[in-house]
């Protein structure tokens, strides 16, 4: 926002700190006025404490929980009277929202969506539905039974939604797909993604519903891409196409690449068809098909490549106690995310190259290589949201490791995962267990 002397004279202020050049050339003081950077969480502390009396209301869950049937009944404004509901909302704002804002450089899962659930009220519920199905993975078991909250407020959400979904207009679509893409989570977080998929399946009829301009940046456009993502998640863990198939109809947006974010988006766009293409014809044996197709995709990942800023190159190779893998150091989580959904492309690229097996010219290893980078910048990483973002890449990757050193390591990495984001990697580790032909998890 600019410092104090040199605003009062109009003068542009750099923002370098402690003091800005102008200020500095003049001999005066400098008196900067600027938000707090936002911060990315990395661990799963709680945004309140638990106090030892009148469980009920304060401590999230336990008790009474016959506020969460009132809440369905109240506006927004009114249920956070309750100190229940501030917690969790207060806990989607901290701790959930840096989720979706990964690539947006706007963050507005974090700025604009808890300001429009204050007037949406499925929004709100979304939100606090969220929010309670994670803090029940978050918090110890032994300590409450959060299950009949959750399942309160989600259905609450449901009902609302389906009575809206009739009366889809531009200004409520983005509404919408936020929260749909919000309870998307709450699936995962609560079941097999393999069999509950009904809000994927509502937050794609969203965001195909109306079309979405992809040259601007708004609250429709975060949840497009934030909807994307979680169909790749589903899609790798699943080794299915994505339910977006129109993506090779509509071709890649141009003009994606002014914010840093923004390489995060054209990547994901890339890889997106790199999914369709490798799944789409032979479902069932992963084998892609279009050599027109491979060779579109093959150019654009050169090009995302070449253009890429060399401020998403690791800042250091050091190896980190306890990783088997690559150590990668990276600077921002969204660099994290590029990289990982960039490896996973070019593994694509090889499984589905027209005319050539797997163990033909040295792909195998090529492929081992990038699938050992995957795991290796989710181990040295420890960012939320991007290992939130992680789960699809290394459910997908892992398949394709050897060594018994390097299975080991990323089952531990992907339990390490869950405790830190409450995901549930129970399915995927019952898949890999299957794929690598081992008796016991714990092997």
């Amino acid at each position: 926002m600019g410092s104090s002397p040199a605003g009062e004279r109009k003068i542009k202020c750099d923002e370098t700190l402690p003091t800005c050049l102008n200020c500095s050339k003049k001999h005066r003081q400098c008196r900067h006025v600027r938000l707090p950077p936002l911060k990315w969480v990395s661990s799963p502390a709680l945004p309140f404490t638990q106090p030892t009396e009148d469980p009920a209301p304060s401590r999230p869950f336990q008790g009474d929980t016959s506020w969460a049937h009132q809440i369905a009944t109240l506006s927004p404004r009114e249920s956070l009277e309750y100190p229940t509901v501030v917690s969790l909302f207060t806990h989607y704002t901290t701790h959930l929202a840096p989720w979706y804002d990964l690539n947006d450089p706007h963050s507005l899962f974090t700025n604009a969506v808890p300001i429009r659930s204050l007037d949406e009220p499925i929004l709100f519920r979304a939100i606090l539905a969220f929010a309670a199905s994670h803090l029940s993975r978050m918090i110890p078991t032994s300590s409450l039974d959060s299950t009949p909250v959750a399942v309160i407020l989600h259905d609450s959400f449901l009902s609302s939604l389906i009575s809206a979904l009739s009366t889809i207009t531009p200004s409520t679509q983005a509404n919408y797909l936020a929260a749909t893409c919000l309870l998307r989570s709450y699936e995962i977080l609560n079941g097999d993604t393999r069999m509950a998929q009904q809000h994927l399946f509502g937050a794609f009829s969203l965001a195909v519903h109306l079309d979405i301009d992809l040259s601007t940046w708004g609250l429709a456009q975060a949840g497009f891409w934030n909807y994307l993502c979680e169909d790749i998640t589903v899609a790798l863990e699943c080794r299915r196409p994505l339910h977006m198939r129109m993506m090779a109809d509509r071709g890649m947006p141009r003009g994606m690449t002014e914010m840093e974010q923004d390489w995060g988006n054209a990547i994901t766009w890339v890889l997106a068809e790199l999914v369709n293409l490798q799944f789409t014809e032979h479902e069932e044996d992963g084998v892609g098909g279009g050599g027109e197709r491979w060779e579109c995709s093959r150019r654009e990942l050169e090009e995302w490549k070449v253009g890429l800023p060399t401020s998403f190159e690791p800042i250091s190779r050091a190896s980190k106690e306890g990783n088997v893998f690559p150590s990668l150091w990276m600077l921002r989580p969204w660099y994290v995310a590029a990289r990982q959904y960039a490896a996973v492309a070019e593994i694509l690229l090889v499984l589905s190259k027209p005319g050539q097996a797997l163990d033909s010219e040295g792909r195998e290893m090529r492929v081992q290589e990038l699938a050992l980078q995957v795991c290796g910048l989710a181990f040295t990483n420890e960012d939320v949201p991007a290992r939130v973002n992680a789960f699809g890449p290394l459910a997908f990757c892992g398949r394709f490791l050897r060594e018994s050193k390097y299975r080991s390591g990323l089952r531990c990495l992907l339990r390490n995962m869950a405790r830190q984001t409450g995901w549930n990697v129970d399915y995927i580790l019952k898949d890999l267990y299957e794929c690598w032909g081992e008796s016991d998890l714990n092997s």
